[in-house]
């Protein structure tokens, strides 16, 4: 935290040190509100960033404010409806408000845009797949992830496992991409489609190895 805030002394109106202390730093210690002002003071730097306008929903989803996630998100589909990133995260926010179709038909523009590449959209897919009961559908997206030759993580793995309800499976996928320090995992204990693992001395075991805090409570 210190070199971020020597950072922004040094150059106050670099807009990406902002963006990556909210949306990374702040964001990972479960402080929602001082990661939101970060966000929006880098917004004010760079208004027409579409990372930095999609991380605003972002940090929301993480925070379980998934109605401002979704307002934050279309504001940056209305400047770029190809961002597939953003499109990704109101997916996920239309899965944690039960709004399922919604998620997956945000989540098949998605992959269509992306050109039908893209591991992050089929083990969202398969999330969703497996919590609205197509698991069969679910494993077709994992299947897909194994076999398909694209640049992929056992992250996404876990993200069908769980959306399947197969917790060891997830835990096992989760713990291969912590060894492999895939990125996403400094996210693992905010993201909401993992909060049924909270209780799980494994998935609290993961926590601990990257010197996470431990999860707020939902």
């Amino acid at each position: 935290e210190r070199e971020f805030a020597r950072a922004i002394e040094l150059s106050p109106a670099y807009a990406v040190a902002h963006h990556f202390h909210g949306s990374v730093l702040l964001t990972i210690l479960q402080r929602f509100d001082e990661a939101l002002a970060a966000e929006r003071r880098a917004l004010d730097l760079e208004p027409l960033s579409l990372i930095i306008n999609s991380s605003v929903g972002f940090i929301c989803y993480q925070a379980h404010r998934y109605e401002e996630a979704i307002d934050a998100l279309i504001k940056t589909l209305d400047m770029d409806e190809t961002f597939t990133y953003a499109r990704y995260n109101l997916a996920m926010s239309y899965m944690q408000l039960g709004r399922h179709e919604n998620a997956i038909v945000e989540l098949h523009h998605a992959l269509e845009m992306a050109g039908g590449r893209g591991a992050l959209f089929y083990g969202a897919l398969g999330y969703a797949y497996g919590v609205t009961g197509r698991r069969s559908d679910a494993d077709r997206m994992l299947e897909s992830l194994r076999t398909s030759g694209r640049e992929t993580s056992s992250f996404y793995e876990a993200m069908v496992h769980v959306g399947n309800g197969r917790n060891d499976e997830a835990i096992a996928s989760l713990t291969t991409a912590v060894d492999d320090r895939f990125n996403w995992v400094v996210w693992l204990h905010t993201e909401p489609m993992f909060k049924g693992l909270h209780g799980d001395p494994r998935f609290i075991e993961l926590t601990r190895r990257m010197r996470l805090p431990l999860a707020a409570a939902s």
